[in-house]
């Protein structure tokens, strides 16, 4: 049985039994948490985004494709609908990028180029720091992974760590939680990457997709530039593009290079579309990046087009985002699938109503309390004597456990670096889960109910953050029993 469906169905078992466990000790919660329970989820999951429409069926697989390059699938989710236009399947890799869009018998996703398979030319968001970043030495945080540069070691991509995957059946969802990395490396830079992305992607029914970003920012570095998002599309397939004008209209455009087709999302209606012919009856894809025309700032900006002399449609919708550290952002945005005049243009327009991004802050009254052992037990993880956060609050600090290839031994930590330096290297660490949130330590503790990790977990080789100067605050139980 597949790692994935193994993790699900034993964490359902998990829940029952350490509900059970817990319940007394947790009714003497004080109030700083007002749902005083055990929560069983650290998917978040922002509030708005557009009606579900009726029709057709989800439907998902883990088998790997046997018509693409490369071993980067995870998973394929795929619509079915009665109007075949509006029938697609999309591979989500081991990045958490989606690295193919099928549709009509025909691949979406662009031409790639040699050193980025799967890495650069797929739908995905980039992070950016502008203080560090410079043409030659950029600093660009892709969910896919990292470039590969054989001069460094570098024969084969290193997928960013998926840490944590759900299926909502219910909701026709794929959730994704990973640790995305830096594209470039370098022998002289310790730059790094302190950023967790989670991503939903959900079935909207009706040929339509919306596909949702969550990042916080756990390290010291200000992001202040996020294409939400980033992709690279088939020209040759789909080679006529359609511009969304102030009025709700839209109209034909030809341009030359994505580079100059720069604007501000005040001069659109939050859409574009890439169609087969140029006639209102034809068929094609459209991605709803922004918002309406009179919801957009002119700092709020996109840019798409072709790639000169390659089979290639680049979009990066830019709508100025920062994530500063100890922050959490997210954005919505969708893909459309039909008609141009039937669908694309009705739906495009609807659609920028629900596009949204934004900083999300929480507090400790907003999260439940987690139990490691909820998503640490599969991968041999007994430790349940303390709580951890569903929510980044306050300074969080991610927990995740990581297995050392060597030794096989477990390890806990707040840093993904704990084992390996350059993972992309070395590829010491087996990047196993994430297990919840913490609170960075400081002198003075976040509430009565809180104690230091490294109290409670003693043994270095199990949590060696402590011996780096770092810990976190969390939960423990022999602090709910005596309270």
């Amino acid at each position: 049985m597949n790692r994935l469906f193994v993790w699900q169905e034993m964490s359902m078992a998990l829940q029952i039994g350490l509900r059970a466990k817990f319940l007394a000790s947790f009714l003497f919660l004080c109030t700083q948490l007002s749902s005083s329970k055990i929560g069983d989820s650290y998917w978040i999951d922002p509030e708005g985004g557009a009606p579900v429409q009726e029709g057709g069926e989800f439907e998902y697989a883990i088998d790997k494709p046997q018509d693409l390059l490369g071993n980067v699938n995870f998973i394929v989710l795929k619509h079915k609908n009665i109007d075949p236009i509006k029938s697609w399947k999309i591979g989500v890799g081991k990045g958490s990028q989606i690295y193919s869009i099928k549709w009509m018998d025909s691949q979406l996703i662009g031409a790639q180029i040699s050193n980025g398979i799967w890495i650069d030319r797929v739908l995905q968001t980039v992070a950016v720091s502008t203080s560090k970043n410079s043409n030659s030495q950029p600093y660009f945080i892709h969910q896919a992974g990292t470039y590969i540069d054989p001069s460094k070691g570098l024969t084969c991509p290193f997928w960013s760590p998926i840490l944590g995957s759900k299926i909502d059946e219910g909701k026709k969802s794929f959730y994704t939680l990973v640790w995305p990395q830096q594209a470039h490396v370098y022998d002289d830079i310790n730059w790094t990457s302190k950023l967790i992305l989670q991503q939903k992607i959900r079935d909207m029914g009706d040929g339509i997709i919306e596909i949702t970003y969550v990042y916080t920012n756990f390290g010291e570095d200000r992001i202040d530039f996020i294409d939400f998002p980033w992709s690279g599309f088939s020209k040759t397939l789909i080679p006529y593009y359609v511009k969304s004008v102030l009025n709700g209209g839209w109209t034909w455009v030809t341009p030359v290079d994505w580079i100059d087709n720069l604007y501000s999302n005040t001069q659109g209606n939050g859409w574009f579309a890439m169609l087969k012919t140029q006639t209102t009856t034809s068929e094609g894809l459209g991605v709803v990046y922004g918002k309406s025309a009179n919801q957009s700032s002119e700092s709020e900006k996109v840019r798409w087009g072709p790639v000169p002399y390659e089979d290639l449609t680049v979009l990066e919708a830019m709508p100025g985002s920062i994530l500063a550290p100890g922050k959490t952002y997210f954005m919505r945005y969708y893909l459309m699938f039909g008609q141009l005049q039937r669908d694309l243009h009705i739906q495009g327009n609807r659609l920028a109503n629900y596009v949204d991004w934004g900083e999300l802050s929480f507090s400790l009254s907003d999260t439940d309390l987690l139990n490691p052992c909820q998503f640490g037990i599969p991968f041999g993880f007994t430790r349940c004597d303390f709580f951890l956060l569903s929510r980044p609050v306050l300074d969080p600090l991610p927990i995740l456990l990581l297995r050392n290839r060597h030794s096989g031994k477990l390890v806990l930590s707040t840093s993904p670096y704990a084992l390996s330096l350059k993972p992309y290297q070395d590829r010491n660490t087996e990047y196993l889960a994430f297990l919840g949130w913490g609170i960075r330590y400081s002198d003075t503790s976040p509430g009565p109910l809180f104690v230091k990790l490294g109290d409670i977990l003693t043994e270095r080789s199990l949590y060696p953050d402590p011996e780096t100067g770092r810990d976190v605050w969390v939960y423990a139980e022999k602090k709910l029993q005596s309270h």
